[in-house]
């Protein structure tokens, strides 16, 4: 199991408010409306590494960032709840549900920033960002 399938499957078990958990696969139908909200969808964003420390060889920290995009439809309905009521609260359970926590080989999962991505096909599209680290090597 990859990072990111890790990453997916803890958001999967630790909170359960979400109808559909996926991958970037499935960010197509999120954007067709074809989704059972509220869905959260998680992605590689980015990844650098830092410089080489070694003389003979290869060692280097790569940092890894991680977009989660947290779909909630935008109707208050019977509960008038606001969409981005909605989506707070499903930020802060996968807050809670990543913060400090590794993945295999990586460090603690840290938090980075989130965004509105869209108002779109009547969903409020939120995307959360969290880096992780790892190392490589090859000497």
């Amino acid at each position: 199991m990859n990072t990111r399938q890790e990453i997916q499957a803890r958001i999967k078990e630790q909170c359960l408010d979400f109808k559909e958990v996926a991958g970037a696969a499935d960010y197509q139908a999120l954007l067709s409306g074809r989704i059972n909200a509220p869905g959260a969808y998680v992605f590689p964003d980015s990844q650098k590494a830092g410089e080489n420390t070694l003389v003979n060889g290869i060692s280097q920290r790569v940092n890894r960032l991680f977009g989660i995009t947290i779909a909630v439809r935008n109707v208050s309905g019977a509960r008038n709840v606001d969409s981005s009521d909605e989506n707070t609260d499903l930020c802060n359970k996968v807050c809670a549900a990543l913060l400090g926590w590794s993945p295999t080989d990586c460090e603690p999962i840290e938090y980075v920033d989130g965004q509105l991505m869209a108002i779109h096909n009547g969903f409020h599209l939120w995307m959360e960002r969290y880096r992780t680290a790892t190392q490589i090597r090859k000497v």
